[in-house]
């Protein structure tokens, strides 16, 4: 997503707020803008100043520091969801929630409105679960006075800037997956129905990991309730709730279009005249602008060699690679592996022999990148392995990352991702290490679910 800059002044000078390969964070630049300084923050660097570890409630002042004043910019993603009233806002590294005062209010803020946020002097922290910005010690909603106050619309609305950020529900389980996925509006492939909780739906990976689906408290949602048959995805706000004394993540559609790719079970019986005609499983939907084409390699049908080269309609290339995918069964003589998910998921396997090793190289892509993600795994027995990750740019690596596995537990699925900072044009490069040195077909590495966010 392409950021609005506005210019203040004379000068303005760009906001960097990177991650070095130490992993420090470099402090704000600040911009003096008649003579008031203004300290540019991402959503992410907010949230992560702000952010308290832990499960209870708490609030923040948001203060203005030596007369720095927070100024972020971003672009509504959902209105009304999780709860009527609530506007979500969004830049490319994260999301925030907040509640507006009347409910009916939020829907002056438009799906893919352009905002300029400056919190000082609200509060920030958790109420029921939810990182949020409001008014108080108890994160009260907004009344019109504080939002005229903080938040500036820009231009018109444009709702193909609010787009959903391709998210396999693995990414739910990392250590920092509150502080990185909380309110972001993501989309959900190759996902099924499996069955009701109350007035809600179970959503269902291949894999078997679960969400649960809430439809917003609307008459106006319009979806065929009745289309839970086959494979599709969802696209919405994911966010958590309180359940039984725990936190649980769900998913929040916006509207009916957010949910596609599904049809009607077809009955047993002789008479169905509301049954489709064909299969009632449809073709997956293709893959985001974010997400690798994995599907296409080798014209969609695996590959059991390791001399091979694949390229993939979206011009992905893998050298020295198979091509595995999901199934309902294993079946290591056609490349088939449960871990990996349906049989709709497709992946490369790098090869790991010495002379021989296997890459993955992207095309050129645009819009620079602040995170990679992507799983992996070992469909063969292997002890121990690693690869590298390269982003370049001009042909020369800019930044560089190594992972080693030891003890590697075959067939599983592990998960990969790298929070990185890089600008303009740029390819992503894996590399098997090789590390066992063999002349054979060893260290065998399987990747898929390759997905990115675009540099804010």
């Amino acid at each position: 997503m392409k950021k609005l800059i506005k210019v203040y002044g004379m000068c303005v000078a760009a906001l960097v707020i990177a991650w070095s390969c130490g992993g420090e964070v470099q402090p704000p630049t600040l911009h003096d803008t008649d003579k008031t300084l203004i300290s540019k923050m991402t959503v992410a660097d907010f949230k992560a100043a702000f952010w308290q570890e832990g499960t209870a409630d708490y609030s923040r002042e948001i203060k203005s520091t030596d007369g720095r004043s927070i100024l972020m910019e971003g672009v509504v993603l959902a209105t009304d969801v999780p709860r009527l009233g609530w506007v979500v806002i969004g830049d490319a590294s994260g999301a925030l929630s907040w509640e507006i005062s009347p409910a009916s209010d939020a829907s002056k803020y438009a799906v893919g409105q352009k905002v300029e946020v400056s919190p000082g002097g609200l509060m920030a922290g958790r109420r029921a679960t939810v990182f949020m910005i409001g008014k108080g010690d108890a994160l009260s909603p907004l009344g019109s006075a504080e939002r005229g106050a903080v938040l500036k619309l820009i231009g018109e609305p444009d709702a193909s800037q609010a787009s959903a950020i391709a998210m396999p529900l693995s990414h739910l389980d990392a250590d920092d997956a509150l502080l990185r996925w909380q309110s972001r509006l993501v989309r959900l492939d190759y996902v099924s129905f499996d069955g009701r909780d109350g007035d809600d739906y179970i959503l269902r990976e291949a894999n078997g990991a679960t969400i649960t689906m809430s439809l917003p408290d609307d008459d106006a949602f319009d979806w065929d309730a009745s289309a839970i048959a086959g494979i599709g995805s969802v696209t919405g706000i994911v966010s958590t709730v309180a359940e039984n004394g725990a936190r649980v993540w769900r998913v929040y559609p916006r509207c009916g279009d957010d949910i596609e790719g599904f049809s009607r079970p077809v009955s047993d019986g002789p008479d169905n005249p509301d049954a489709p005609e064909g299969p009632d499983t449809p073709e997956p939907p293709s893959e985001p602008d974010n997400c690798a084409d994995f599907s296409t390699l080798n014209g969609g049908s695996n590959a059991t060699g390791y001399a091979g080269t694949y390229t993939t309609v979206r011009g992905w290339t893998a050298r020295y690679c198979a091509v595995a995918s999901g199934g309902e069964e294993d079946s290591p003589s056609q490349n088939i592996f449960t871990f990996m998910g349906d049989a709709s998921v497709r992946g490369p396997v790098l090869n790991g022999r010495i002379g021989g090793l296997g890459s993955l190289v992207s095309p050129v892509l645009s819009d620079g990148i602040s995170r990679l993600e992507f799983s992996y795994g070992f469909p063969f027995e292997e002890r121990r392995a690693g690869f590298t990750v390269n982003i370049r740019q001009d042909g020369a690596v800019v930044l560089s990352t190594s992972v080693t596995v030891d003890n590697i537990q075959s067939r599983h699925a592990y998960g990969f991702s790298w929070d990185v900072e890089c600008q303009g044009d740029f390819v992503i490069e894996i590399l098997n290490n090789g590390l066992t040195a063999s002349s054979g077909d060893k260290d065998r590495l399987a990747v898929w679910n390759l997905t990115w966010t675009p540099a804010p």
